[in-house]
């Protein structure tokens, strides 16, 4: 083969047109482009927060951490992989900021400073967000 065509694999001859139906009103139309092979990433890295991490991100709040979350190496995981480790979150409108008070400070509770953050940083840079959501 040394790179090239065979002329007899049809993946390699373009294809004429040809209508296909897929029942009624849902003819569509092939061309010469075929897709012989997707490939997706399998695996992810994760990195957990460490100690160093938390603390950091704690000072930004001005907050304390109250639990710090056990130290496990970063490590390649499948992206199918169930999670060894979960945390329950109160399931309110404040669960995504729940999930990050968790993740910072090892608690639920400081929520609300989060949220606040998130709010004082939106309104400051107001524009970008319009942009995002083509509202003003």
């Amino acid at each position: 083969m040394g790179g090239q065509n065979n002329p007899d694999d049809e993946t390699f001859l373009p294809q004429k047109k040809r209508k296909h139906s897929r029942g009624v009103g849902n003819e569509y139309e092939s061309n010469d482009v075929r897709i012989l092979h997707v490939e997706a990433e399998t695996s992810i890295v994760f990195d957990p927060p460490s100690e160093n991490w938390q603390k950091e991100k704690s000072r930004f709040f001005g907050l304390k951490v109250k639990n710090y979350h056990k130290t496990v190496p970063t490590r390649q995981v499948s992206i199918n992989a169930r999670p060894v480790k979960h945390a329950q979150m109160r399931g309110d409108v404040n669960c995504l900021f729940r999930t990050f008070s968790y993740i910072i400070f090892g608690v639920q509770t400081h929520y609300a400073e989060i949220r606040q953050k998130v709010i004082e940083y939106m309104t400051k840079n107001r524009i970008i967000f319009e942009q995002c959501t083509n509202e003003t």
